[in-house]
């Protein structure tokens, strides 16, 4: 989380203020700034960071798996969540 935070403070202090104040005499509130002026400025860099963040999240998932189930597990073992269930 962190990481991300620096990446994202560092992109919105690289946008110009002059466009901040431009945003401000044309009457456009906090919100409407962000959504006008600072998203669409930044919006590569969410996408970006978006798809690192998903692909490292898959990463964990790959580790995770391959040391509590594995690719060589038996069937039939207690705990196999791939048992069918019989009523």
């Amino acid at each position: 989380m962190p990481f991300w935070t620096v990446i994202f403070l560092a992109a919105r202090l690289k946008i110009p203020r002059d466009i901040y104040d431009s945003a401000k005499i044309d009457g456009a509130t906090g919100y409407r700034r962000f959504v006008h002026v600072t998203f669409p400025l930044v919006a590569n860099l969410y996408l970006l960071c978006t798809l690192l963040s998903t692909l490292w999240t898959v990463g964990d998932f790959t580790t995770v798996y391959l040391v509590s189930v594995g690719p060589r597990r038996r069937h039939g073992c207690a705990g196999d969540a791939r048992l069918p269930l019989r009523l």
